[in-house]
């Protein structure tokens, strides 16, 4: 892919190339044989310097399949859960959505927040998503609540009247960002100006932050300010505004449906976000490649000099965080486990690396020295509960 997928320039540059990575980061195993043998793929980020966009060239969407066993859920995090509560919350005062019409949320996951939609007052919600389990624990149990295992599709979804749509964490997994928002305007003919709430991760963080145990193979996309706005114009929708949350993780976007946005005679929609200078783009893109290395390596050299000395560490977060530092950096095999809070993720196996997970409370038997947590957002929360099971290990950010 020589082209940037979101606005169509040729001024696009290679910036960093990662071969062999999971292709599925958020699908865990159920032995270590199965986990050794998952499929992997490469990385293969370009940057676009027209729009300030990073993708994956090397990205196949047949190779990502998305079915029940597909586990993302971050919601059994306090933090996090008290982050979307206030979320949702907000997304029904702004659009008054105890007052009447349907919740559309595409790419709704285990149905999470579809639920916390409907706790804030929302009247209805629909959700569309392959991994949907109806029967886990947690599910929204609500007639009012309907989701449907089965992929977004213009033609499936056709005529919803919704008052507002929703789509968390699933436009950097798709090929082709502007043609997926095409075909929720499409869906929504019903709703001529329905607003739009997006959330991405923030691809800007990627680059300025670090943030490099995000680049994994699902998430062909790394969006910034000014590639997501011109996505969401490109697929019709106008009134578009964005911004950093989630402590500048996450990019949140508004916008409503122009319905007039495909017609002969439509005005162009400003396509412009809040982002570096096109001189400070390129500079964190061309000097990305060797950060990365150079954070990798030092980890690599932190864990076999631990490993030396007969010690061991735990990785806190089997999410796509966690999957990637342990296939990057465990060449010592100095990493015991890896611990995760979601007790779906409990007791299966890291695809590459084979790493066990485990829960918070079996921690204690495993004499690990160091945990290492991948979001600094939750250290304060993890060192509580390591604090409260008795557990004495270094506790270190990535």
């Amino acid at each position: 892919m020589t082209v940037c997928p979101v606005c169509s320039s040729t001024a696009v540059r290679p910036v960093v190339r990662i071969d062999d990575v999971p292709v599925l980061c958020n699908v865990l195993h159920p032995d270590v044989d199965a986990a050794r043998t998952a499929p992997r793929g490469d990385l293969d980020l370009r940057a676009c310097d027209g729009c300030a966009h990073l993708f994956n060239a090397a990205f196949d969407p047949g190779r990502v399949p998305y079915a029940a066993d597909y586990e993302n859920s971050l919601h059994f995090s306090p933090r996090f859960q008290e982050w979307a509560v206030k979320l949702a919350a907000d997304l029904v005062r702004r659009h008054g959505l105890a007052d009447g019409g349907e919740v559309v949320e595409v790419a709704c996951g285990k149905g999470d927040f579809l639920g916390l939609l409907r706790e804030a007052g929302a009247r209805r919600g629909i959700g569309f998503d392959p991994s949907w389990e109806p029967e886990r624990a947690g599910a929204p149990a609500d007639d009012r609540v309907e989701i449907r295992a089965e992929l977004f599709d213009a033609e499936t979804a056709y005529d919803l009247d919704a008052a507002l749509l929703c789509c968390r964490h699933a436009l950097e997994h798709v090929d082709d960002p502007p043609g997926f928002l095409a075909a929720m305007h499409r869906a929504l003919a019903r709703s001529p100006r329905a607003p739009l709430y997006l959330e991405v991760p923030n691809g800007l963080w990627t680059l300025r932050d670090l943030g490099v145990w995000d680049l994994i193979y699902e998430h062909p996309h790394y969006f910034s300010p000014r590639s997501l706005t011109r996505a969401v114009a490109g697929g019709g929708f106008a009134d578009i505004e964005v911004a950093e949350d989630f402590g500048g993780q996450f990019l949140a976007c508004h916008a409503r449906r122009n319905p007039n946005a495909f017609a002969d005679d439509a005005p162009a929609s400003a396509a412009d976000g809040e982002d570096p200078a096109p001189a400070d783009f390129t500079a964190m893109t061309e000097g990305f490649a060797d950060a990365w290395t150079g954070l990798r390596d030092r980890w690599r050299g932190r864990l076999a000099a631990l490993a030396a000395d007969g010690r061991r560490a735990a990785v806190w977060g089997a999410g796509s965080k966690g999957v990637t530092f342990a296939n990057s950096v465990d060449e010592s095999g100095c990493i015991d486990a890896l611990v995760d809070i979601n007790p779906h993720k409990q007791g299966r196996f890291v695809p590459g690396t084979g790493h066990a997970v485990t829960g918070p409370e079996d921690l204690a038997g495993r004499g690990v020295d160091l945990v290492v947590v991948m979001n600094p957002r939750y250290r304060d929360e993890i060192a509580a509960q390591l604090s409260e099971l008795g557990i004495a290990a270094d506790v270190d950010v990535v």
